[in-house]
């Protein structure tokens, strides 16, 4: 090409731009609002019954990816039963992908099993797409809004990755993607790595992949600490970051098993007061 025709050719492309009207046009912050006012999307927010975690994430919102990890039978799993449940309480219906248990166990680890909870017949690994037609024939079959994973290296083929940092971080923004596109809140079980004796796991200890933080909109870890009868077998919790209220490892918060589910400890003791 001369250098006559490249001129050329970038004069007719700036006269196409110049008078673009395509639906991916660049347009001002004042017509995207009225755009988003006109689509009247319903706003999707999940509170769980846990006072100090609401005060620092301010409730979870349609489009968001939720990280939890935390040490082995810290509470994970315990954790997301116990929100599932909240968020039954107040009309909120979830889905759930539980790769690690068979369904009749998985069903008996709910203290009361939740009357608006869903689940796939039979579950497929490794396929991120098949995980995105669930969910939306969840959300479309039963208007479910919360989405439960556990756990993210069911949603990856180890065996064959080359990298693992890097395909479990596109996998993660892959699942950013569906909570956007679909307006669901989805929680994702991660593991952590190697735990030193007695220390507190951080983000940091998060398992095969710097971008798990990164492409969360809130990362939270869990940890059991010592069984002990004056420490009413208790966990911690902690918010490790969240980008709607900028909160980055705040104070843990303890928690306590209460009839069947995860309470804050300090709940607990104000409701036993109020009694």
């Amino acid at each position: 090409m001369t250098e006559e025709e490249k001129i050329k050719q970038t004069i007719e492309q700036e006269k196409e731009l110049a008078s673009y009207d395509g639906p991916d046009k660049v347009i001002s912050f004042v017509e995207m609002q009225k755009r988003i006012d006109e689509q009247k999307v319903p706003t999707v927010s999940a509170f769980p019954k846990f006072p100090q975690l609401n005060h620092l994430v301010e409730g979870f919102a349609g489009g968001e990816l939720v990280l939890l990890s935390g040490t082995p039978k810290g509470g994970k799993s315990l954790l997301l039963q116990t929100f599932t449940w909240d968020f039954m309480e107040k009309g909120i219906k979830s889905i759930w992908f539980s790769y690690e248990l068979m369904p009749r166990e998985f069903m008996a680890r709910f203290p009361v099993l939740p009357l608006n909870a869903y689940m796939p017949a039979v579950m497929e690994s490794n396929v991120l797409y098949w995980v995105e037609k669930r969910i939306l024939e969840g959300k479309l079959k039963y208007d479910c809004r919360a989405v439960f994973i556990d756990h993210l290296h069911f949603l990856v083929d180890m065996m064959k990755m080359r990298s693992p940092s890097l395909e479990i971080g596109a996998v993660l923004r892959g699942l950013k993607r569906i909570a956007l596109r679909h307006n669901v809140i989805v929680f994702l079980v991660q593991h952590i790595g190697k735990l030193s004796s007695g220390a507190t796991p951080t983000y940091r200890d998060i398992r095969d992949s710097s971008f798990s933080a990164q492409e969360s909109d809130t990362v939270i870890m869990i940890w059991r600490v010592a069984d002990t009868k004056e420490q009413h077998n208790e966990a911690r919790l902690s918010v490790e970051m969240t980008r709607r209220t900028g909160v980055l490892q705040a104070p843990p918060i303890r928690l306590v098993k209460h009839n069947g589910w995860l309470r804050e400890l300090a709940d607990i003791e104000q409701e036993e007061l109020d009694e």
